[in-house]
């Protein structure tokens, strides 16, 4: 299947990649996952540091296994963050915390119409299209889903796209011949 990406990973922080003696991914994220206070999405560490939340992605640099701590309100491009660290840690970026709570609901919007594991879904649905960034537009306001299990990939102008859960901003049922109404 052909598909054309939406979105890949960036990191535009200036933060310094910060090296370690660990040998695998995995024995990076289990050491900075050591504490309740941090957390693991996906490959996607979140820690909190004297009442600041940080994100930390890993990957070897120059050889050696190494991670970054952008601390919130340095404009973070991730917004994966558990909301209990909003509970735990001091607000330093009220707008970032803002567009992970809209994170957040997007993808329980998104699971609760993903059908069970292993079901397959013959319903459509039009998916209107929102980058959580506001300094990124994308270049398709709908898709129409031809799969709605991970990934997500849904159809425009005949091409088939993967849809990052975090830009579905609506879903509407599909009726036959509809494309989504367009609110401003």
């Amino acid at each position: 299947m052909d598909t054309h990406i939406l979105e890949g990973p960036h990191l535009t922080s200036k933060a310094d990649w910060i090296p370690t003696e660990l040998n695998t991914q995995k024995e990076i994220i289990d050491w900075l996952c050591d504490n309740n206070t941090n957390s693991k999405v996906g490959l996607t560490i979140w820690i909190i540091e004297d009442s600041t939340i940080f994100f930390c992605p890993v990957k070897k640099v120059k050889g050696q296994w190494s991670y970054k701590k952008i601390p919130e309100g340095e404009e973070l491009i991730s917004y994966s963050c558990p909301l209990n660290f909003f509970d735990i840690a001091e607000e330093r970026d009220p707008n970032w915390r803002d567009i992970v709570r809209e994170y957040h609901r997007r993808i329980k919007m998104v699971n609760d119409v993903r059908p069970e594991r292993d079901k397959y879904l013959k319903e459509k649905f039009i998916l209107t299209l929102e980058s959580l960034n506001p300094k990124r537009k994308l270049n398709i306001p709908y898709v129409v889903t031809e799969r709605i299990n991970r990934p997500i990939i849904g159809r425009y102008k005949d091409k088939l796209y993967n849809v990052p859960e975090k830009w579905i901003k609506s879903i509407e049922r599909e009726e036959q011949n509809a494309v989504p109404s367009r609110k401003t």
